[in-house]
């Protein structure tokens, strides 16, 4: 009996530390998703850098710095160090832990490069590279794009009307859809992408 009461005082202060914790909360996260960085309207005011929220793959919401832009694309960049690259919006490369996003061609044909121009049924041919399991892959993806209404965006407590863009991919495996946000300027204020199908 004693030895009961020894070990359940033993399991006892073992939940308490922060492993323990850190087990805890890591299994709570992957039953019922992570909420993601979220900043208050001062540290976005604050904020010295170009940034961004991202969510990929239906993953907890990153918070991302602008570490480079050049040549049309940016390179943004998360606490952890992994790289995300955009061209007008749109995921063009990754550098993940796993496996990256690792090519996209055609991009100067890409109707995002003015959003607020794309009439429905607009079409975009490209191939994509990208890893799977450490191996490489390629396909060629057809996009579809029709307009699917109004919404608004929130950044802290900043509202903002957009349209809702939604972009249909078929690849000859599979198929997704990416969706975009985009404000009355034409800018792209808020997308859900995938790196691939889901």
């Amino acid at each position: 009996m004693k030895r009961l009461a020894l070990i359940l005082i033993c399991l006892l202060l073992q939940a308490c530390s922060a492993t323990t914790k850190g087990l805890g909360d890591s299994l709570w996260d992957s039953l019922f998703g992570t909420p993601g960085v979220q900043l208050t309207d001062d540290d976005i005011q604050n904020m010295p850098y170009a940034s961004q929220y991202m969510q990929l793959n239906g993953g907890p919401q990153l918070f991302v710095v602008l570490a480079f832009s050049e040549n049309g694309q940016q390179k943004w960049v998360t606490q952890d160090g992994a790289t995300i690259v955009t061209q007008h919006g749109r995921l063009v490369k990754t550098l993940l832990s796993g496996d990256n996003l690792i090519d996209v061609n055609n991009l100067a044909a890409d109707p995002l490069a003015k959003p607020g121009q794309i009439i429905d049924g607009a079409t975009w041919t490209r191939t994509l590279g990208w890893t799977e399991h450490r191996q490489v892959r390629y396909a060629t993806a057809r996009s579809v794009f029709t307009w699917r209404g109004t919404d608004s965006v929130n950044v802290g407590s900043e509202e903002t009307a957009v349209r809702v863009l939604d972009e249909e991919v078929t690849t000859d495996q599979t198929r997704w859809r990416n969706r975009y946000w985009v404000d009355s300027e034409g800018q792209i204020r808020q997308t859900e992408q995938y790196l691939g199908a889901n």
